[in-house]
């Protein structure tokens, strides 16, 4: 009990003593931050899923893209969403160069900095 509480005391000064930092970050400048942080302490990454979808929009302003794509699922289980339109984040956004709304894709999702991210974008010919 006593190291429960330790450890919450600590994340709690942790927490008071970054906020300030953090919420001055852009949503892609938090997401690297964590990233970093989870690098440090050799958290694992997880599995990826290769799939396809389109395009509906993109805004590289905060590195994201609006795709509409079929059921996903990563071979471990920590990945699973129904065909759905969805905002993913990229972990850089060079990854939207190109593209356009209605484009055809093939992308890989993995989990990263806390999120579930696009990796990888091919535009389907």
């Amino acid at each position: 009990m006593l190291k429960v509480l330790v450890c919450a005391l600590l994340a709690g000064l942790f927490m008071t003593a970054t906020l300030p930092a953090f919420a001055s970050m852009t949503g892609v400048e938090w997401l690297t931050r964590m990233e970093q942080m989870q690098a440090t302490n050799g958290l694992p990454p997880s599995r990826h899923v290769r799939t396809q979808g389109t395009v509906e929009a993109l805004d590289a302003g905060p590195g994201t893209v609006n795709i509409f794509h079929p059921e996903m699922r990563s071979p471990d289980g920590s990945i699973w969403m129904p065909a759905m339109y969805m905002v993913f984040h990229v972990t850089s956004r060079k990854l939207l160069n190109g593209l356009k709304p209605g484009d055809h894709i093939h992308f890989i999702v993995g989990r990263h900095r806390g999120a579930v991210m696009i990796t990888h974008i091919d535009k389907i010919p």
